[in-house]
C-alpha cells in the first residue's frame, strides 16, 4: 500500500549536500533539480522502518524508485 508522508531524503555522496521532499497521499515523491551525482536515497516514516539505497543520478535523468517499508517498534519516553 501507498505511504503517505513519508521524508525521502537525498545526500550526495561527494558533497554531502542534502534534498528533501515528503510522499504524496499515493505514495509519490519527487526531487527535482538533483546534479548528476552518487546520491544515498533514505526514507523515513514514524513506525516504519527506514530504508536506504545508493543510486547515481545522471543528466536529464528521470529515476524510478520503490521502497516497500515495513513496520517497526516505536518507543515513546
Amino acid at each position: 500500500a501507498p505511504v503517505a508522508g513519508a521524508t525521502v531524503t537525498a545526500r550526495s555522496i561527494a558533497t554531502n549536500v542534502t534534498r528533501s521532499a515528503t510522499t504524496s497521499d499515493r505514495g509519490f515523491f519527487a526531487i527535482p533539480g538533483l546534479t548528476p551525482d552518487e546520491y544515498e536515497v533514505t526514507v523515513r516514516r514514524l513506525g516504519l522502518q527506514p530504508q536506504a539505497r545508493r543510486v547515481r543520478v545522471l543528466i536529464g535523468q528521470t529515476a524510478v524508485l520503490d521502497f516497500r517499508l515495513a513496520s517497526a517498534a516505536v518507543e515513546l519516553t
